[in-house]
């Protein structure tokens, strides 16, 4: 009896007991997340152009204008991307990408907002904040600062470093292309001299 009981005991906790790690590991559930993120993204970017409209997404799209301004459309995309390239991933069809342009896409945008606070909002630098076409909170804060203590030549010259230098990496441009890109504008620049000087002797 004692037997059968411990048995039957046994076979209820084993019925009882959940295999979380199962649960977890399977292909379907991990598909979730990144379909939640694509759905985050695709009401993001309809509530931005206004196509889609609610309580929810009107309260996060102020958020988004308030701290980020127009950066709240490229924020959008990178959310949808970012779901779909996660998707892809789970699906076994990962994409080949380097680190390289998401940084620098990511420094560009940044750097940019702070560059256009620094010209459009130096007046009035809180005015802008919370408009459609602002920088939002985050890039008063970097121009803020850098104008601050750096002086606003000194704080435009770094953005706009900062932001030449993300483009660069947005399109993966390496020291390789750049000394073709100068060698090929001084062959530009000798033959035009060449042909400016052959045409005056003439």
């Amino acid at each position: 009896m004692t037997r059968r009981r411990s048995r039957k005991k046994s076979s209820a906790s084993k019925l009882g007991q959940v295999d979380w790690q199962a649960i977890w590991t399977d292909p379907r559930v991990q598909q979730i997340p990144p379909l939640l993120i694509i759905a985050l993204g695709v009401i993001t970017v309809l509530a931005l152009f206004e196509i889609t409209q609610g309580r929810w997404a009107n309260a996060w799209i102020v958020f988004l204008y308030r701290w980020l301004g127009w950066g709240a459309y490229p924020t959008a995309i990178s959310i949808l991307l970012c779901g779909l390239l996660w998707l892809a991933h789970q699906l076994d069809q990962p994409l080949k990408w380097r680190w390289r342009p998401f940084v620098g896409a990511e420094l560009t945008i940044f750097s940019l907002m702070a560059l256009t606070h620094a010209i459009v909002g130096r007046d009035d630098p809180w005015k802008l904040i919370g408009e459609k076409w602002s920088v939002g909170i985050v890039g008063w804060a970097l121009s803020t600062v850098l104008s601050t203590y750096l002086g606003w030549p000194a704080a435009v010259l770094i953005l706009t470093g900062l932001t030449l230098f993300g483009l660069a990496w947005t399109f993966d441009v390496t020291m390789g292309d750049l000394q073709r890109a100068i060698q090929w504008l001084g062959q530009i620049r000798s033959a035009y001299g060449s042909q400016r000087r052959s045409s005056t002797s003439i």
